[in-house]
């Protein structure tokens, strides 16, 4: 399984994307076929010890603070089985 949280800005914004590896530091940044910028945090030690407290300190304030819930919630099943079990399996469904 991989996790990923990534940011997706027009083209014209790489450079913000890019001072995010140096806020976080962490994460990479590309161009896609879409010709959109991607900024991608792939490492699951950068997620649990970066990112997820950044958001856990900084709320996000709209809909998608649900999606890092289950995102966290999911995560923290993972790292602590190292494999997603069948029973856990049902509770992220249920998620």
């Amino acid at each position: 399984m991989r996790f990923s949280y990534i940011i997706t800005q027009e083209s014209l914004e790489i450079e913000m994307l890019n001072e995010l590896i140096l806020f976080f530091g962490c994460g990479y940044v590309y161009t896609g076929p879409d010709n959109r910028g991607y900024y991608t945090v792939r490492s699951m030690i950068d997620l649990q010890t970066k990112i997820i407290p950044f958001f856990d300190k900084h709320p996000l304030q709209t809909k998608k603070y649900l999606s890092f819930l289950q995102f966290k919630k999911v995560l923290a099943l993972y790292l602590e089985n190292k494999s997603l079990l069948p029973s856990n399996i049902e509770d992220i469904k249920k998620l």
